[in-house]
């Protein structure tokens, strides 16, 4: 059975489903950008990406070694992110391509379990067990909240 996703249509008076992927997945996390038409999502170990309003979906990036745990996208969607809770990979990653991730500066925590971003992703805020940081310079550097 495919997996299941259902985007808003008309600001969300109304709803359709969609059938992104031929295998099944447990989505864990998705964010829009204001227009609804750059979402980012995660599924476990993979990131999936639509720049379509969610008809269709691209497996943007899949790791053997861990999971994504969430995702955020600012307003005008030129900016990703995503938290990785991979054992040897686990932090806050940017992309503004979708394609091409690369890690944020360090938290003190590895393993991140939230995240969410200001309208222009200048702004950050992730959490990890017992632990909230800030980041005010796009993620390059973070600080206890």
């Amino acid at each position: 059975m495919p997996s299941v996703l259902t985007c808003p249509v008309l600001q969300g008076a109304t709803w359709t489903e969609r059938r992104p992927l031929a295998e099944p997945q447990y989505w864990s996390s998705i964010a829009s950008s204001a227009s609804g038409l750059r979402l980012l999502a995660s599924s476990g170990p993979c990131l999936h990406f639509s720049g379509n309003g969610g008809d269709t979906w691209t497996n943007v990036q899949c790791s053997a070694l861990g999971s994504w745990a969430r995702v955020a996208v600012s307003a005008d969607g030129a900016r990703l992110f995503a938290a990785s809770q991979e054992t040897d990979a686990a932090g806050v990653f940017t992309s503004s391509d979708a394609q091409t991730w690369i890690p944020c500066g360090s938290t003190r925590e590895p393993n991140i379990y939230s995240i969410a971003s200001s309208a222009d992703g200048q702004r950050l805020v992730a959490s990890s067990l017992g632990a909230v940081f800030v980041s005010t310079d796009g993620c390059a550097s973070w600080a206890d909240a």
